[in-house]
């Protein structure tokens, strides 16, 4: 029946700020495999260039992670400087994706 008690996540106060900071590394640990795969497939043509947007990744999911444990406001930066450069390194992958299944058909210079 209906007589269980509701779970209530807390904003505010240090219960709020630990919940925050828990959802924070979550959504860093659903995005981290993806950003790994990438790099690593990427890594050998790119070279520089992916070791740059894994760091700015990594950059904007720690000021995500700090910020957000402050204020739900604030996370905002963190979170577009390390989407931006996922979606790009996922763009990478991509494209190396298809230069390999089409081959010398498409040239990438």
């Amino acid at each position: 029946s209906n007589s269980a008690p509701y779970v209530l996540m807390a904003n505010t106060g240090a219960p709020g700020r630990f919940n925050r900071a828990q959802r924070s590394v979550y959504n860093m640990d659903e995005t981290l495999p993806l950003v790994c795969m990438s790099a690593v497939l990427t890594a050998a043509v790119f070279s520089w260039v992916i070791v740059v947007l894994v760091l700015l990744a990594a950059i904007g999911r720690i000021s995500f992670a700090n910020a957000y444990t402050r204020s739900t406001d604030a996370r905002v930066g963190g979170f577009a400087i390390s989407a931006v450069s996922e979606h790009i390194l996922s763009g990478f992958a991509i494209l190396c994706a298809i230069k390999g299944l089409a081959g010398p058909a498409i040239s990438i210079r």
